[in-house]
């Protein structure tokens, strides 16, 4: 009981935090770099970066809320920052038409969790301006489990999420992509190999 009454006397109301799945790579001098461009170093208290997330600490109130409403660039992707009592799941959206505006996806998205703004972007081929057609975004307050398949109106598309909120479509098990599942069928055995939008295996897509 003793722990327990510890940790609840942990106050995290300074320090804000950002997924990194997207930005694979990055150093604490990448993000102190940033971080300068909109406050004063001395403000910034700790950068930590762990497997999944970059978590922010500053020294006050004012600080956070300039990192909070501006948000920064790395390696070329805008990011914006939350409350580090929100947990950020990345959302990767395929097969959406690349007509459909990001304010259509995003009201779509809605259903799924809480879109943080300014979050939505759309991916490049590299070293050009052409579009893959894939949007990424970020989401809080989700729901436990985010559909691998869905439909924006008439539209069907692909969703695929960290945090564990994606169910793989071999085994129904969160951990893991479906690319890494065990249970996935070899080539070889196509009979037992799965559609990914209505798990029949009378076809792939």
């Amino acid at each position: 009981m003793a722990v327990d009454a510890h940790k609840a006397q942990i106050k995290r109301h300074l320090s804000i935090h950002f997924g990194i799945s997207f930005t694979k790579g990055i150093t604490h001098t990448d993000v102190l770099n940033e971080l300068k461009t909109l406050v004063d170093q001395n403000e910034i208290q700790t950068i930590q970066i762990t497997e999944k997330e970059c978590i922010v600490t500053v020294h006050d109130q004012n600080t956070k809320h300039t990192l909070l409403t501006r948000g920064i660039n790395l390696k070329n992707r805008y990011i914006r920052m939350v409350d580090v009592e929100q947990q950020v799941t990345n959302v990767t959206i395929k097969d959406a038409p690349c007509e459909m505006s990001d304010v259509t996806i995003c009201g779509h998205l809605s259903k799924f969790g809480d879109v943080v703004q300014g979050s939505l972007r759309r991916g490049l081929i590299k070293d050009t301006n052409i579009e893959t057609g894939t949007r990424y975004v970020q989401l809080t307050n989700c729901i436990p489990i985010i559909p691998t398949a869905t439909k924006f109106g008439r539209f069907s598309v692909r969703m695929f999420a960290d945090n564990n909120r994606t169910e793989c479509p071999y085994c129904t098990r969160t951990d893991h992509p479906s690319y890494r599942c065990t249970n996935k069928p070899s080539r070889q055995n196509q009979a037992a190999r799965k559609c990914y939008r209505c798990n029949s295996t009378t076809h792939t897509q």
